[in-house]
Parts: C-alpha cells; structure tokens; sequence
C-alpha cells in the first residue's frame, strides 16, 4: 500500500494472489509486529529518539502512537484488536487462494482496520507536549513519596537484625497483601502500591544496589504528610 508496485492492478489470477500476500505482508507488520504505545509511554518519549537540541524525533513506522483523543474518537485499540483477529483467516485464504464472499468482507474489513491504525503510526504529532511537565513532575513526587514509605517499613526491620534480603521479603509480602484484598489507607490507591513491586518481588528500584541503607535513614527525616501510615509492625 505504500508504493505503486504494491498498489498494481493484477494482470491475471496468479499475480492477483501474489498482490494480495504483499499488501498482507504490509498489513501484518503494523498491526501484529509494531508496539503499542501506552500514554505514559507516550509522556516519557519512550519510543522516540532524543535528539541533541532536547527534542525527540517522531518518525513514522516504528510504533503504533498513542492520541491525547477520547476512546470514541480514536478508536485504535477497537480496530488494532479486529484487524489481529482477522490476521489467521486472512493468510489462510491468501494460502488456499479461498476467493469466496465471505473472504471479499474480510479482506474489507481488514484493510479498513489496516487504515485506521496505519494512521497512528505515520502520527509524527505530540499532542501531549501540554501534559508532559505536569506528569513527569506528579510522577517524581509520587515515586519520592513512595521511595520515603519502603525507607520508613525497611530500617526498623533492620534495625532488629534481619538481613536486607528477609526485610525485602517482609515488606513485598505487605504490598502485595495490600493489592490482593485492594484495601487501602485513606487517600491513596492501588496506582499508588502497584509500581513497588513485580509479580515476585519488589521492583529494582528498591533493592540493595539502587537504594542503599544510609539514603534510607536520610529519608526518615522528611516529612511523612505525603506517605501512606506506617504500620507498627508488618506481619
């Protein structure tokens, strides 16, 4: 679809099939083989390159972009889902050269899927610059909020004598309990515990390497207005 060769008319039935696998080619690598990105994605700039003057260059073809626009407007997870259910039917077909009239709907509807999610991808907008400062600025509080929280649950168990692997252990255990009954303290929520820890253990951020003792005991000196309570004990 996108150069003339591709887009030829079919001089006989054999070159219509092979027409037909190179557009399917083309459809199958924007829908099934480029990431989707999700809006924080988007606000990091994760999959743009940064260039030297501190922009980021959004060139197409290399993710399927996130739009500041309402669901009901976009619509690209809708049509991104359809058009992979589609993607095992239609290369059968393309295979078994099933030109029938249930192939000439899919094939539509397939192209159309194909249309509306290539547009995302060639989208070398950024429509959340506004956003940007505002978010990354939320999110570095929020990430100190809860780097100052594991500091205030981590010395005390240090403190009376359990290696720094059993107070991780400890302390993923009380998390994860938080997110399994999803019972928080007032003024806070699951989006606020879920980043501490992984389906195992709690996120690197948090280990021996990135967030030594002595950064800990510097932290207990904050303010703790900002951090859920601390529990006089952890289970």
């Amino acid at each position: 679809m996108y150069n003339d060769d591709v887009t030829r008319v079919p001089r006989n039935e054999d070159e219509l099939w092979e027409v037909l696998r190179e557009q399917f080619e083309f459809v199958r690598d924007v829908l099934y083989d480029l990431e989707v990105e999700t809006r924080e994605e988007a606000l990091e700039n994760v999959h743009h390159e940064r260039l030297p003057n501190g922009r980021y260059a959004r060139g197409g073809m290399n993710v399927i972009r996130y739009r500041g626009t309402c669901v009901e407007l976009g619509q690209r997870d809708h049509y991104l889902a359809m058009g992979r259910d589609l993607l095992p039917y239609i290369e059968q077909a393309i295979d078994q050269r099933q030109y029938t009239p249930d192939f000439v709907q899919q094939w539509g509807k397939i192209m159309f899927c194909h249309g509306m999610v290539a547009a995302f991808v060639f989208d070398d907008t950024d429509d959340l610059a506004h956003d940007r400062a505002g978010w990354i600025t939320g999110q570095k509080r929020s990430k100190d909020a809860q780097r100052k929280w594991i500091a205030h649950l981590m010395i005390p168990l240090v403190d009376k004598g359990l290696p720094r692997s059993e107070a991780e252990g400890r302390i993923f255990e009380y998390v994860d309990g938080l997110l399994s009954e999803g019972s928080f303290p007032a003024g806070f929520d699951r989006a606020w515990f879920a980043p501490i820890t992984n389906s195992e253990w709690l996120v690197s951020t948090y280990d021996e390497k990135h967030f030594a003792l002595k950064t800990m005991r510097g932290l207990l000196a904050e303010p703790t207005d900002d951090i859920p309570p601390i529990p006089d004990e952890i289970p």
